[in-house]
C-alpha cells in the first residue's frame, strides 16, 4: 500500500470505528499525522489524541499563536490505532504546517481508496459530508453501541462543541484534591460489555422524569408549602428520599450533585433553586 492509501485507511477507520465523523476533524487528524504532530496520550485505561484545527462551525477554545482554534479530543479504538501505527512506521514524506492539505485533497484520496475497495459503494458516495453521514450510521449499528440523538449530532459536528484544553483535562482527571461528586451506583460508569446491553440503571418514561424533576424542585425550594423557610438539612433529607427510589443515571447524578452543592458549596439554598431551575 502507498502512504496515501494507508492514510486514507486511517481516516476511514477513524470514521467507521472511532466515530470521528466530521470532515474538519478527519482532515486535522490527517494533517497532524503528515506533519508529525500527533501527540498520543494514555491514562492507564485508554488512548486519546488532541486534534487542533480551525473551524467556523465549532467552538474555539484554544489559542495557537494569536489564532483561536478548536480542540477536539478523540479516543481511537484498536483498529484505528493499528492503522495509525502503520502510517507512522512508513511515513517518509513529512509536511510542514504551511503544506497542510485541504479537505478536497483528502476526500479525493478517500474516494479513490473506496472505489478500489468496493467500486459501487465508492462511486455512490458523492462527498466528504455524505461519507461522514454514512459512517455514523454504521457506527450506531454496531453491537453494544447505543447512540442517542445528541451523541450522533455531536459526532457529526451538528452541535457546536469543543473538548477541555489539555491543562484542564489533566486537572480534572489527575488532581486528587478535587472534591468529586459521589454517586451510589459507581458501577454505572464502567464501560458496558460489547455483548450485552447495560441494564444497571432503569429507563424512565417522560412522565416519570417530569414527576421526579417536580419533586426535586420542591425539595430545594427556599420556602415550604406552609410559607415557612426551609433549610439545607431539610432539603438534604428530601433529596436522600429521592435517591432511595429507582432512578435513571442522569437523575441520580443530578440529585447527587445537588446534595454536594448543599453540603460543600457556600451557595445559599435560595440561590441554588433559582440558578438550577430558572
Amino acid at each position: 500500500m502507498t502512504e496515501e492509501e494507508i492514510l486514507s485507511a486511517v481516516m476511514i477507520s477513524a470514521a467507521l470505528y472511532g466515530g470521528l465523523c466530521m470532515p474538519d476533524a478527519l482532515v486535522a487528524l490527517a494533517n497532524q499525522l503528515r506533519t508529525d504532530n500527533i501527540p498520543l496520550f494514555f491514562d492507564g485505561e485508554g488512548y486519546w489524541i488532541d486534534l487542533v484545527y480551525n473551524s467556523k462551525s465549532q467552538a474555539n477554545n484554544v489559542m495557537i499563536g494569536d489564532k483561536p482554534q478548536t480542540l477536539r479530543r478523540w479516543y481511537p479504538g484498536p483498529v484505528s490505532l493499528a492503522w495509525i501505527h502503520n502510517f507512522l512506521s512508513n511515513n517518509t514524506l513529512l509536511l510542514t504546517q504551511s503544506q497542510a492539505l485541504l479537505p478536497e485533497s483528502y476526500w479525493k484520496q478517500i474516494k479513490t481508496y473506496l472505489i478500489a475497495t468496493d467500486n459501487e459503494i465508492g462511486r455512490n458516495i458523492k462527498s466528504f459530508k455524505l461519507f461522514c453521514d454514512a459512517a455514523i450510521g454504521v457506527v450506531e449499528n454496531y453491537e453494544g453501541v447505543h447512540l442517542n440523538e445528541a451523541l450522533t449530532e455531536y459526532a457529526l459536528g451538528k452541535v457546536p462543541s469543543a473538548s477541555l484544553p489539555s491543562s484542564y483535562q489533566a486537572h480534572v482527571t489527575q488532581d486528587s484534591s478535587l472534591n468529586l461528586v459521589k454517586c451510589k451506583s459507581l458501577k454505572i460508569f464502567k464501560r458496558p460489555s460489547a455483548n450485552k446491553k447495560d441494564t444497571s440503571k432503569p429507563s424512565l418514561k417522560n412522565d416519570a422524569y417530569e414527576s421526579i424533576i417536580s419533586k426535586i424542585r420542591q425539595a430545594i425550594k427556599p420556602k415550604l408549602p406552609s410559607g415557612a423557610k426551609s433549610t439545607p438539612p431539610r432539603a438534604l433529607v428530601n433529596l436522600e428520599v429521592l435517591l432511595n427510589q429507582p432512578l435513571s443515571m442522569p437523575l441520580e447524578i443530578l440529585i447527587s450533585w445537588l446534595e454536594y452543592l448543599l453540603k460543600e458549596n457556600p451557595l445559599r439554598k435560595s440561590h441554588l433553586s433559582t440558578n438550577i431551575f430558572h
